[in-house]
């Protein structure tokens, strides 16, 4: 079953937040029974930056498909309920296709969270070639830019596409991708078709039923990737601010298959997310033993547990 979980992509914290977050993750761990999570009144609950998935049915607005005119085949996205919690299942075979959650108005975001698992990579896929260029699972952010930045050709280019589109296409795009293993890449590269979107690199296992959990600290890998062309870069670090988050899978280039699932897609305008336990009961059985990983910062944290319980931590600079 699903039960290899990491932690990835946090900012350096001073020693204080350091313990607060170990003990955070520490309780994550613990059996629900064992932990009582503290319940929001309507009146003061916040409202989710993303709206979460179902069990079946629609999805949720402002969830919607997207997909390529010039590609027949597309790529099915499923809400399923699996271990009494909703999941994302991405289907593609021979096909490409996107799941888009725009915000009404550009969203401050500093940390993304999420699980995710591939369960079949596309066959020979290469994210440095056009003819190689499918992956399982993205997760990837708009991200508004100075337009204004962009040269000529760029900008003519651009406005086309979103003429033909007869939508706000994003001048800007990261894509965290779990890539094929065996596919060398840099950690992140321009994408081949076009380099108004950049492929961040953070999986590479084989396909399993392990669940792994990333956070990201999103100021700071956007600023890494478009940092120039951000608005206010040029009198400091630039603002970062996304207009919307989606969810992809293809493989289409390679005409091949792939199966990833997605639980708990996350964003906050603050720097950490409680860590979630991922789904136990998916697809396959739990494995008797298990870890959870991650970082705070510089330091390296290792929790071992069975059955829920846990056993043994690790935690070191």
């Amino acid at each position: 079953m699903f039960s290899r979980l990491v932690v990835l992509g946090c900012a350096p914290l001073a020693a204080n937040q350091i313990v607060s977050v170990f003990a955070t993750v520490l309780l994550a761990c613990l059996p629900a029974a064992l932990v009582a999570a503290p319940t929001a009144t309507p009146a003061t609950a916040p409202v989710p930056l993303i709206a979460a998935w179902q069990t079946a049915g629609d999805f949720p607005y402002p969830w919607q498909t997207r997909f390529h005119p010039d590609i027949p085949k597309t790529t099915r996205f499923e809400q399923l309920e699996l271990d009494r919690r909703p999941v994302l299942k991405a289907s593609a075979q021979g096909s490409y296709g996107t799941l888009v959650h725009r915000f009404a108005t550009p969203q401050p975001l500093q940390t993304l969270q999420w699980q995710w698992a591939v369960t079949r990579h596309p066959i020979q896929a290469a994210l440095q070639t056009k003819e190689g260029d499918d992956a399982a699972a993205k997760v990837c952010l708009f991200v508004q830019i100075d337009e204004s930045k962009l040269g000529l050709t760029t900008k003519l280019a651009l406005g086309a596409a979103r003429t033909l589109a007869r939508e706000p296409l994003p001048a800007a795009t990261l894509c965290y991708v779990w890539a094929t293993p065996g596919d060398k890449t840099p950690e992140h590269f321009p994408n081949p078709y076009t380099d108004r979107v950049v492929n961040w690199v953070l999986q590479r296992q084989p396909a399993s039923d392990n669940w792994v959990l990333e956070q990201r600290n999103v100021e700071n890998d956007v600023r890494t990737v478009f940092g120039p062309v951000l608005p206010g870069a040029g009198s400091g670090l630039g603002e970062v601010r996304v207009t919307a988050v989606a969810i992809g899978a293809d493989a289409d280039n390679t005409q091949s298959e792939s199966v990833a699932f997605f639980s708990t897609l996350q964003a906050q305008k603050n720097a950490l997310i409680t860590p979630q336990i991922p789904p136990t009961n998916m697809l396959f059985t739990t494995a008797p033993l298990s870890t959870r990983a991650g970082t705070t910062g510089r330091n390296f944290f290792q929790i071992t547990f069975r059955a829920g319980i846990v056993i043994g931590i690790a935690f070191r600079a």
